[in-house]
This record gives C-alpha cells, sequence and structure tokens, in this order.
C-alpha cells in the first residue's frame, strides 16, 4: 500500500521520531513524523509525492494546498503528480492564511460550447497548456443543456455562431444558469456588438485566427483567477461607482466600493485579499493622487494593480496617475472593451 512505501521513506530518512510530544492540536503523541527530514533527499521526497497522489489518485482533486514552509515543496511534488494547481499558506499572528494572491475557488470547471471540430482540438490543446481547471466541451445546444443538467460550472466559453448562423441561444441558456458566459464569434459588426453586450456577457472575442483562439483561453485563465479575489473602488461618484462595480463583478471579481481616501487606506490595512484599486482623482480630503501615493509607501506596483479614472477634460491627469504610481489609467467615459482590456 502506498501509506506503508511513504512511512518507509520516512523512516529510511529518520523522519520518524519516538517519544512524547504535545502537537499544535493540543493533543499528545508517542510518535511524530518530521517533514523536514524527507525535505533534505529529493529523491525520497519525490517518491513520497508520488505515493501521496496515487492515494487520491481518480478522486477529482483540482489543488494541492500545503502549509508553509515545509509543506510548499511536498503539496508542489503532489501537484505536480496530480498534474493539477497547488498553492501554500503562511502564519500571520498566530493564524495561517492566504496570501500573496492565493486564492480558492469553489469547485472551479470550465464549458466550451463550439461545433467545429478542428477550432475545437485546438481550444483543447491550448486549454491543456493554460487552465488548471476540468474542461468540458459540448458541439450543440442541446449536448450544452445535458451538461448543465449534470454539472455546475464556474465559466462557459460559447461561440455564437453554433450551426453555422448567429444563434444567442445558447448565450441566453448559460446566462439563465447564473454561469457568467464569454463569446466567441466572427461577427464584428456593430449590431452584433450591442446585441452581444444587451445579454450581460462577460466580453466577447473575435475569432478569425489561431491567435484569437489563445487569447480566448487566457482570457479564461484570467477570469478563474480572478475568482475569489477583491477589488477596491474609490469614487464619489455614485453612478460611476456603481458602473464601475458592476464591470469588477462581471470579470468575477468581489468588489468593495468606498466614496474617499481615508476608508480605502483603512481597508487596505485591514484587509491583505485586495489584488486592485480603480480610484477617480476628484476626491474629498486626499485626492486620487495623494491615496495612490500613501498606497505605494505600503503597496508596490507587483504586490497591488492600481487603475486611474481620468476625466475627459482633466489635462494631464492620466501622466499625473502614472507618475503617482498607479500601473494604468483610464478616461471616463470609456467603453465596455476599454475596460475590459485594462483590467484583464
Amino acid at each position: 500500500m502506498e501509506s506503508n512505501k511513504i512511512l518507509s521513506l520516512l523512516q529510511d530518512t529518520e523522519g520518524v521520531l519516538d517519544g512524547h510530544f504535545l502537537l499544535t492540536s493540543g493533543r499528545h503523541s508517542n510518535i511524530y513524523f518530521e517533514k523536514f527530514r524527507i525535505l533534505e533527499h529529493p529523491s525520497a521526497l519525490d517518491s513520497v509525492c508520488k505515493e501521496m497522489a496515487k492515494i487520491v489518485e481518480g478522486k477529482n482533486i483540482e489543488l494541492v494546498l500545503g502549509a508553509a514552509i515545509g509543506g510548499i515543496l511536498i503539496a508542489g511534488g503532489v501537484g505536480r503528480y496530480l498534474n493539477v494547481k497547488h498553492i501554500f499558506s503562511e502564519r500571520n499572528n498566530g493564524k495561517m492564511e492566504l496570501r500573496r494572491g492565493f486564492s480558492i475557488a469553489k469547485g472551479q470547471r470550465v464549458l466550451i460550447v463550439e461545433d467545429n471540430i478542428r477550432v475545437q482540438q485546438v481550444l483543447k490543446h491550448i486549454a491543456a497548456h493554460y487552465l488548471d481547471v476540468r474542461v468540458d466541451f459540448a458541439r450543440s445546444f442541446s449536448q450544452c443543456q445535458k451538461l448543465l443538467s449534470q454539472t455546475s460550472y464556474s465559466l462557459a466559453l460559447v461561440d455564437l455562431s453554433v450551426g453555422g448562423q448567429i444563434d444567442t441561444d445558447i448565450t441566453r441558456f448559460t446566462l439563465s444558469q447564473g454561469i457568467p458566459t464569454l463569446v466567441m464569434t466572427t461577427q464584428t459588426d456593430e449590431h452584433t456588438r450591442l446585441k452581444m453586450l444587451e445579454l450581460g456577457i462577460i466580453d466577447y472575442v473575435i475569432k478569425d485566427n489561431r491567435d484569437s483562439y489563445l487569447y480566448a483561453i487566457k482570457f479564461v485563465a484570467q477570469l478563474l483567477r480572478n475568482q475569489g479575489r477583491k477589488a477596491l473602488v474609490v469614487d464619489n461618484s455614485l453612478l460611476s461607482s456603481s458602473l464601475v462595480k458592476q464591470m469588477l463583478e462581471k470579470q468575477l471579481f468581489d468588489v468593495i466600493t468606498v466614496d474617499n481616501s481615508a476608508q480605502a487606506l483603512h481597508i487596505l490595512e485591514h484587509d491583505q485579499a485586495i489584488n486592485l484599486v480603480i480610484t477617480d482623482h476628484n476626491l474629498s480630503g486626499m485626492n486620487g493622487f495623494e491615496l495612490i501615493r500613501a498606497i505605494r509607501n505600503i503597496k508596490s506596483r507587483e504586490q497591488l494593480a492600481i487603475i486611474g479614472l481620468a476625466d475627459v477634460y482633466s489635462y494631464g491627469v492620466a501622466a499625473r496617475f502614472i507618475k503617482s504610481g498607479a500601473n494604468d489609467f483610464l478616461t471616463k467615459p470609456f467603453t465596455h472593451e476599454e475596460f475590459h482590456f485594462r483590467v484583464v
């Protein structure tokens, strides 16, 4: 059995200790497994990870989580043999937490609806390289309905022209099931564009070459990473704040909105899970530029992305945002596509 082989490997590397031990749980034990002994032996560590992976093989494991420090290498090895993503937790004030942008989104799974066999094969190949989740494919509306009756999906990527002509029925159906939906289309006219956006899709990808399929799958990967992440919107305009919140939620962010810099700084100091800040420049008290400079005293550009919002008539505001430490900026009013391009 795999467990016996793991025990033997731990014993061979002197990782099994005898005595009296008080465990973190408060319980007592006469045996203690010291994982750091196995970490000293790469070959033995690899064998342990392989045997651990065998124990859960075939059980639809989607993510491996290890506790820092020792669990990082073990989680990575098990994840490698299971061919799934691995992350790690860290102790902060006596409590294990997910940091560094790590998050766990429950039951991530993607549905791709595409009737062209060749395109489907291309998408399968690209998805295998860029997606760490299960992906199901459907070629028709009926197949799509059958899969949705059996499985829950985090996201759908749907061809708008299944059957050779523009048909929004599948897209409407996935959206009606509460599934965030990204659309692929060969149509680039304004009527089709508005029709798709009115449906409430996340966005659309123009399907005209192999690179567009790569872009679509990378877009899906980014959206899946967004699940469980938080964004902070700082804007004293209720209309503008609501619009940005709605767009971010379409990109699967959890969104917090505030109307002043003081609240924003307070939240950032107490919530390490925020990955993105979008701020207007015209704020009461500390303005947007001052807010960004204050944030950069505690968070670098690599640790936290900041996008500034500038009015079209505000000369030089965009440049000042960048100079103050923003990663990017948007000029109001902005289109749906402009916003998603900046955030993605």
